[in-house]
């Protein structure tokens, strides 16, 4: 198997590609470029609130062809494997591990899930994805096998997707909704179970008290969420409070704690950190190699004009406003040239929001002041990928 033929999802794994996590495609072999991305190729309105729509429902649909195959090939092999009355032996069912964080919104979905499968699927992902962050530093060739075993621990916490989906828990994306602070909240609790380092009562009282907080934010967002067009100011709003809740529930962990769901190697990156708000944007930031802020302007001009289909004065327009835009960034970002993590295409969570941010008030800028087809504005308004300057 070829590193191109092997995909890496920290959550959700469909049709071929990822749904928020880390691929080989995207994050390239040692001789690969930083940026895939030609000249004239869109980076701006690729992926929209659409498509994400529509990638949720392809993933419950082949999550349901999944269970019906495994389901007819278990059939097949009891069938062929019946023992002898005598021989029949009733184990005993797993303990059920209890929801620590409940909301009574989501109760039965949380409830559905197999807590301490999840836990320790998480736990043992943190040092393999520390192994393949590694790798990717030194500039060395990614180890298939350490891929593989991410692969199938990853096919656990799909299950645990499914549950969440079909439960309704708010989210932008799958890997939205799979850090929701009540799903990220029971995560941390079932990966510390998992390690033999149960939450104390104080530490679960106060992990409590967080996702309440964060959760009633999220639920605000979603009540205002229908009434908002601009899809990039939601995923930024989301990604801030998480953000904020992954923090603070890092910060009420002790050393030994901490160090069985982060690693150096890997933490707040994105597609490789599962106790993350980066794991939100793992399929929606792509890195931009440029040289300085002219290049920058130019390839984000040419973009934008291509996806909007803009006549000869609006692409005037857009020129000026994005040339002001891009020669606004201070001149330490340009000194900042990120790491062999970051040219490799993980990406510091830290840079990403930055950039989204940038870009929200481009998008707003180019919104305001341009005239588009109502087509081209729809576009604009719903996009959700993220464009990341690297400077090189």
């Amino acid at each position: 198997m070829s590193a191109r033929e092997a995909g890496i999802g920290i959550v959700s794994l469909i049709a071929g590609g990822v749904i928020g996590g880390l691929t080989w495609a995207a994050i390239g072999t040692k001789e690969d470029t930083i940026d895939k991305t030609a000249d004239d190729a869109p980076v701006a309105g690729t992926q929209n609130a659409d498509d994400l729509q529509s990638q949720n429902a392809l993933l419950k649909s082949q999550i349901a062809g999944l269970r019906v195959e495994l389901n007819r090939k278990k059939l097949a092999a009891a069938e062929e494997e019946v023992p002898e009355k005598s021989e029949v032996v009733t184990a005993e069912a797993p303990i059920p591990q209890e929801v620590l964080f409940g909301d009574p919104k989501y109760q039965e979905a949380l409830a559905s899930i197999d807590w301490a499968t999840v836990g320790q699927a998480m736990k043992d992902m943190v040092p393999l994805a520390a192994k393949l962050a590694e790798q990717l530093e030194n500039g060395e060739e990614l180890d298939l096998a350490v891929a593989g075993e991410l692969q199938k621990l990853n096919g656990e916490l799909l299950k645990a997707a499914q549950k969440i989906m079909e439960g309704n828990i708010p989210g932008t994306g799958i890997n939205g909704s799979f850090t929701h602070p009540v799903v990220a909240a029971n995560q941390i609790g079932a990966a510390l179970k998992a390690a033999g380092l149960d939450l104390s009562k104080e530490q679960k009282d106060n992990l409590e008290r967080a996702m309440q907080f964060y959760a009633a934010k999220d639920h605000s967002l979603r009540l205002a969420e229908g009434d908002r067009e601009f899809k990039l100011d939601i995923l930024g709003e989301e990604l801030e409070f998480k953000d904020a809740f992954y923090k603070e529930a890092r910060r009420m962990l002790t050393k030994e704690q901490r160090d069985v769901l982060y690693s150096e190697r890997s933490a707040g990156r994105a597609g490789f950190d599962v106790f993350d708000s980066s794991l939100m944007t793992a399929g929606m930031a792509k890195p931009l190699k440029v040289k300085d802020a002219a290049e920058l302007a130019s390839k984000l001009s040419r973009s934008i004009s291509s996806s909007t289909g803009l006549d000869a004065a609006g692409r005037k327009q857009l020129d000026a406003i994005i040339t002001k835009w891009s020669n606004e960034f201070p001149a330490e970002f340009w000194s900042n040239k990120g790491n062999a993590l970051d040219k490799r295409g993980a990406l510091s969570g830290a840079r990403v929001r930055a950039a989204l941010k940038r870009q929200s008030a481009l998008m707003r800028e180019i919104l305001a002041n341009i005239k588009l087809s109502p087509d081209a504005r729809a576009r604009l308004l719903r996009n959700m990928s993220i464009f990341v300057p690297l400077p090189r």
